[in-house]
């Protein structure tokens, strides 16, 4: 998709120097299709895969919600959550994206809900571990939130520390 957006860019960019060439009498269209060419190749270069700059830290760039110290197991690991209408993503927090777990909500937010979502973390069932909240509202008076607690390798949606208070749908 960048490559295409990239060539009509580059279209563009030599129709409006031809145009302007063709007016002052002056034939740079053989440079003029070179250096665009060094450009589009210069910006795919530097594309990573996970669309950052290379040598770039993702953090400055991607869409970070919220940032955490989980202790899981006696192991503290920062992260960084970003957050989606169906998940929180959990990322090691480093200048490399690299995912570390997926929290998956028991059911999908509005957009109007999506927008007003946080996370936090905190020991909510004071097993020593950090869970992890998902909020969605105002701080003050959050319309609801989801808790879900570290059980061994993996987050898992808690719903008696819900609120309001929900059941889990077997």
């Amino acid at each position: 998709m960048r490559r295409i957006m990239l060539t009509i860019s580059a279209v563009l960019l030599l129709s409006f120097l031809t145009a302007c060439d063709m007016a002052s009498g002056i034939s740079t269209v053989e440079n003029s299709v070179s250096t665009t060419e060094n450009s589009i190749n210069s910006a795919e270069n530097k594309q990573e895969d996970g669309g950052g700059i290379e040598g770039q830290d993702w953090r400055t760039w991607g869409t970070i919600d919220g940032y955490g110290n989980l202790s899981l197991d006696g192991q503290d690991i920062d992260v960084c959550a970003c957050v989606f209408g169906d998940r929180v993503e959990l990322y090691y927090d480093e200048p490399k994206q690299n995912l570390f777990l997926q929290v998956d909500y028991p059911e999908k937010l509005t957009n109007e809900q999506y927008e007003k979502a946080t996370v936090e973390f905190d020991d909510y069932n004071d097993d020593g571990n950090t869970d992890v909240r998902i909020i969605v509202g105002e701080e003050d008076s959050p319309e609801m939130w989801w808790t879900f607690v570290w059980d061994k390798d993996d987050f898992v949606y808690m719903a008696a520390l819900a609120y309001p208070p929900t059941e889990v749908k077997h």
